[in-house]
């Protein structure tokens, strides 16, 4: 199960990536969220708590702070 939930944290990240070069501030800010969020599905606290403060990066950035 860990193997599944770690390819859903590095599709996520990809995804973000696509957002960040093409998409809009907005964009960056849910896509951000959605990465932390399967850090967190898949327990990983590292990358779960570099992921939260780019989404509250992204998210400010677009004028939503978090």
């Amino acid at each position: 199960m860990a193997k599944i939930e770690m390819q859903v944290a590095n599709d996520a990240v990809k995804q973000y990536e696509i957002a960040k070069t093409s998409g809009s501030a907005m964009d960056k800010c849910v896509q951000a969220g959605f990465v932390a969020a399967a850090y967190l599905q898949a327990k990983d606290d590292a990358n779960y708590k570099v992921w939260k403060q780019t989404e509250s990066d992204e998210c400010g950035a677009a004028g939503v702070p978090r």
